[in-house]
């Protein structure tokens, strides 16, 4: 029990801080969006949307895999104390992710044609594509570095430069480039820029946690190590960039920017969910490795299923929120413009809580056993089903198409990943107690629609936050009362206590 305890303090100190950067991030990045979506239209919006997505593929094929590679690797040798391989897995990764992203770069920005009119039929993105691929070979490099920042235990550096600084100061160049009237190639401009400024700062963090450019530490190779692990990695995260972007891509080919954009405009609202794992899971991943290192297998299925069940008890009023009032907050936040695109949050909403209770959780149990090529063949197969099912959809149902071909994806990766999870492992993320959670958010949501038609007839801003305040009172009451919380909740409530109060 010492070691759970010891584990569930790392994870939720780490995930307060990850949580306030977060929050802060998200407030920067929701009005850098929102200034692009309503300053320069949907359809530009669409366009460099799908620079974004072109982008995210070539960062795939930078990075390698090398990303989890280097936050399994780093804490693995640090429980070791063995600094000289700690050195070797970042100089390594660096080297690889520098070399394939200066190539990419350079294939990327001499067929930008091809790509913007043979492939998107829009010629208005061949130079938002160039602006924003230059930015490639900088970024690979911040992204690895941020991953060691994960492996050194060191998430209030994480909060404070990929999370606060670096989103402040997208926000703050394209406020100032599309005012002087750059439009969405400011915004472009502005996002290549606020990653440059930040990977100078995460080199000057990183030479004080553990100068890796300047060290008596030899590096000591282990690539022949990281390749085997993270080759399978690498496809993993290119079939997960593909499930990611896809959507967009073939929405792009069927339909219109502008349709790109609404749908766009969902999903980024999808994102408020996904704040609580992206401070918890990137703290959680370092825990039960080391853990894993030492043999614990009993305390690492502890805090799996502990974890597990925190996640979902935060995730599910939000997901209900967005599933039933999806239209109005898209109007209210993007305008009527992006309003038609209600039902793709909603379904998307569903798709997002399957995939961070069921498939990121199991997913990383199987990266911290080594057996990543059961991530790959599911990641594989969820793609074709995601690409055929788009293919399928999208013509006939629009962008609503395009939503359900994900949800489908994400619940047969899930289920799968849970599966070969607990036959590799004997570990299993889900509880008894999740009946009870799901059984309150099922007497919320009738709780909920009873104050909508009985009380509450307006649904503007104000009404729906009162709404979701009521909601979560009502909730946190039911979990009490159906007694889903455990004598551990109650170790992680008084250190959370602790540290906003500012004790130990």
């Amino acid at each position: 029990m010492e070691e759970v305890t010891k584990g569930l303090k790392t994870i939720t100190r780490g995930s307060i801080i990850l949580f306030f950067g977060i929050l802060i991030s998200k407030f920067f990045t929701f009005f850098y969006r929102l200034i692009v979506a309503k300053y320069v239209g949907a359809e530009a919006y669409g366009i460099l949307t799908l620079a974004l997505s072109i982008l995210n593929f070539a960062t795939l094929f930078s990075l390698f895999g090398l990303m989890p590679t280097v936050e399994r690797y780093v804490p693995y040798y640090l429980s070791k104390n063995d600094f000289s391989k700690v050195r070797g897995v970042l100089v390594t990764s660096i080297k690889i992710s520098l070399l394939f992203g200066i190539i990419v770069t350079f294939l990327i920005f001499i067929f930008s044609d091809e790509i913007s009119i043979k492939i998107f039929k829009n010629e208005n993105l061949i130079n938002i594509l160039r602006i924003i691929i230059i930015v490639l070979p900088f970024f690979v490099v911040y992204r690895i570095l941020i991953s060691s920042f994960y492996g050194f235990k060191k998430p209030e550096y994480v909060a404070l430069i990929d999370y606060a600084l670096q989103s402040f100061f997208l926000l703050a160049l394209t406020i100032v480039l599309v005012y002087f009237g750059y439009g969405i190639f400011g915004a472009a401009i502005a996002y290549t820029l606020s990653y440059i400024i930040a990977l100078v700062l995460s080199i000057y963090i990183i030479q004080k946690i553990f100068p890796i450019f300047m060290t008596k530490y030899k590096p000591q190779s282990v690539f022949r190590e990281m390749l085997f692990f993270s080759l399978p990695l690498a496809l993993s995260s290119f079939a997960g960039i593909l499930l990611s972007n896809i959507d967009r891509i073939m929405i792009g080919y069927f339909m219109t920017a502008k349709d790109v954009g609404i749908y766009e405009a969902a999903k980024n609202l999808t994102t408020i969910v996904g704040i609580f794992p992206a401070v918890i899971y990137p703290v959680f991943l370092p825990v039960i490795t080391e853990l894993y290192s030492k043999n614990l297998m009993s305390e690492l299925s502890k805090i799996v299923k502990i974890i597990s069940r925190w996640i979902l008890i935060l995730l599910l009023p939000l997901v209900l929120t967005l599933f039933f009032y999806g239209s109005q907050i898209l109007n209210i936040t993007f305008g009527y413009e992006y309003s038609e695109g209600g039902k793709v949050l909603a379904i998307l909403s569903i798709s997002t809580i399957v995939f961070f209770i069921l498939m990121s959780i199991n997913a990383m149990i199987l990266v911290v056993f080594g057996v990543t090529k059961i991530n790959l063949y599911i990641s594989l197969l969820m793609v074709a089903v995601n690409v055929y099912a788009n293919y399928l959809f999208i013509p006939k149902y629009g962008i609503e198409g395009a939503a359900i071909a994900t949800l489908l994806s994400q619940i047969l990766g899930s289920i799968m990943a849970l599966i070969f999870a607990y036959s590799v492992s004997k570990v299993v993320n889900i509880s008894k107690k999740f009946i009870n959670i799901i059984f309150a958010g099922i007497l919320t949501v009738i709780f909920l629609n009873f104050i909508v038609e009985s009380v509450i007839i307006s649904r503007d801003i104000l009404s729906i936050l009162l709404i979701f305040v009521t909601m979560e009172i009502f909730y946190f009451i039911l979990l009490i009362l159906l007694r889903c919380f455990e004598k551990e909740d109650i170790e992680i409530v008084r250190i959370i206590i602790n540290k906003i109060v500012g004790g130990s």
